[in-house]
């Protein structure tokens, strides 16, 4: 990413950076940290950065040298779509979604990232699968309502305002 400077600042700001988002951050790297084997559903309406949040998070992880596997989900109705989607993204071409991103970790620490997971019927069970094969696996999932598994932690992301909404003044 690329750095702007403000005019009379010495302030830059990255491009594409977030602003306002500490708390969510702070919140999915902390369970993340402490989550592996398990699951981190990033949950809030439509259109109020979940996907822009996790992509910070993977940012940040591949920065630090972790091993992380984004699947896009979004119009994918069934498990069997979800687990040939998680094949492709591990850059494997055969077997089970397990195996594809065992031959991807090799075992090591694995974040998971399924963004906007939301339409998937059966979601739930093919995590469950993937934890059970893949101990050092991590799921952080983005939807809008919580993923209902035993081992998941939540986070709501929250609308962000950089101004309070100013009233327009009416005219007679």
């Amino acid at each position: 990413m690329t750095d702007t400077v403000l005019p009379g600042s010495a302030l830059r700001l990255r491009a594409g950076a977030l602003v306002g988002r500490t708390a969510e951050i702070t919140a999915l790297e902390s369970l993340l940290d402490g989550a592996e084997g398990g699951v981190v559903s990033l949950t809030g309406p439509v259109g109020v950065g979940k996907s822009r949040l996790a992509a910070e998070i993977e940012r940040r992880r591949v920065a630090r040298g972790d091993l992380v596997v984004r699947v896009q989900l979004g119009a994918l109705a069934d498990r069997g779509l979800a687990a040939d989607a998680v094949i492709a993204a591990a850059a494997d071409d055969a077997g089970t979604p397990a195996q594809a991103l065992w031959r991807r970790g090799q075992g090591a620490p694995l974040l998971l990232l399924l963004d906007d997971a939301d339409q998937v019927a059966g979601l739930g069970e093919l995590v469950l699968d993937l934890l059970d094969a893949y101990p050092a696996l991590t799921v952080l999932a983005t939807l809008v309502r919580p993923m209902r598994v035993a081992e998941a932690f939540f986070v709501r992301a929250h609308p962000w305002f950089p101004f309070p909404p100013t009233p327009t003044p009416r005219t007679a």
